[in-house]
């Protein structure tokens, strides 16, 4: 954010902001950490470091500020919902456009709006590509690897059994996933449990494919400095909660193949469905065509401004 720029959100506390940049989208929401946060300008990392014997490897830093309750951004998945939900709150209730004796006020909010609807329909271009989400768990994968990827991510071989943050890192570096910011992990022993997730007796429906674990799980959460680039560990830690998991069908099976934070620290609605129901044969392809839908109705849209 330039310099002298500010963020304001205004909403209540049970209300999620989501911030969009050209390629991301995030949701902002309070720190799930018991840490406390302090303003060190200037201050260096030990990576940053030089390996001169000559310089001091201890450094003095004054600390500005701290704050022991915090936001924090969180990279997610597109959600279209989220944009559905925003269009639909302030529809347009004003005079037919085109007719006579149109002022120039109107004028301007017909420019805004092709300007809106032109920023809408990129970004829902980029949601339609990235969007890789199914409407309901246990549907068909729209990739036949996403188990194995959620595998290589989260049940990895040889996790450590340790808090050393260089053997983390050692294995962060082996799976390839430093750019990560925040990762969960299980153990070897909990891959049967992890998958029974997205069975009738392993979990409940939650939103989307995702389903939320009947029992809780302890795993462990790591932490990465993604914007030093040299694969630095923020913080090691073990969480004990119920998991929320992303659920499709690979192989003929109902997998696992996407871990979805719980910082509020959900539980199950004994009210909703058990997990491993499937969806017909059709269900991706009427996804594939709602996401088309969409893209064809805004382009109809901004055209006919």
């Amino acid at each position: 954010m330039p310099h002298r720029y500010f963020l304001t959100i205004r909403g209540d506390k049970d209300e999620h902001a989501v911030l969009c940049s050209e390629d991301k989208t995030y949701d902002l929401k309070i720190a799930d950490t018991s840490n406390l946060l302090l303003f060190l300008p200037g201050c260096k990392t030990p990576e940053q470091l030089s390996d001169s014997e000559s310089e001091p490897k201890l450094i003095h830093a004054q600390i500005w500020g701290y704050a022991n309750s915090y936001w924090e951004l969180r990279c997610q998945r597109p959600k279209l919902k989220k944009l559905k939900k925003l269009l639909m709150e302030n529809p347009y209730d004003g005079p037919p456009i085109g007719a006579q004796g149109e002022s120039s006020e109107l004028v301007k909010v017909i420019i805004s709006m092709r300007v809106l609807l032109a920023i809408v329909l990129a970004s829902a271009l980029s949601f339609c590509s990235s969007l890789d989400v199914n409407p309901k768990p246990c549907m068909q994968a729209r990739y036949n690897n996403a188990h194995a990827t959620f595998l290589k991510r989260h049940l990895p071989d040889g996790v450590p059994k340790t808090w050393d943050q260089n053997v983390w890192n050692a294995l962060l570096k082996q799976i390839k996933t430093c750019g990560r910011p925040t990762q969960s992990f299980f153990h070897e022993n909990d891959r049967e449990h992890v998958n029974a997730v997205c069975t009738k007796a392993g979990g409940k429906q939650h939103t989307a494919n995702l389903c939320i674990s009947k029992e809780k799980f302890s795993f462990v959460t790591v932490r990465v400095n993604v914007n030093e680039g040299l694969c630095g560990i923020r913080s090691i830690r073990n969480e004990t909660k119920h998991i929320i998991l992303g659920c499709d069908e690979v192989q003929d099976k109902c997998r696992p193949v996407h871990f979805e934070g719980n910082p509020e620290n959900l539980m199950p609605n004994n009210n909703q469905p058990d997990c491993g129901e499937r969806s017909g044969p059709n269900s991706g392809i009427k996804a594939s065509m709602s996401e088309s839908l969409l893209v064809f109705t805004l382009v109809a849209f901004l055209y006919n401004l």
